[in-house]
């Protein structure tokens, strides 16, 4: 099945992460539970198995990363 794009959101700001997005970093952590979480890889995962298409990152380094890795490593 092809991903739709349309209503795609890119990640940018924390504003921008919102109480799904964490809900969907917590259902994602356990993903790694016996492996280091290193921000790509967790950003990556979560992006292409979580967001249902509705957002995504195109950088690593920005606020909205920093509140994801923050949440997800808090979680953890």
């Amino acid at each position: 099945m092809e991903r739709d794009y349309s209503n795609l959101k890119i990640l940018e700001t924390a504003d921008d992460v919102t109480d799904a997005i964490l809900k969907d970093v917590e259902d994602c952590v356990e993903w790694f539970d016996d492996e280091p979480m290193g921000t790509e890889a967790f950003i990556d995962r979560l992006c292409k198995s979580c967001s249902g298409g509705e957002y995504d990152i195109e950088s690593y380094d920005n606020p909205a990363v920093r509140k994801i890795m923050k949440h997800a490593r808090s979680v953890r």
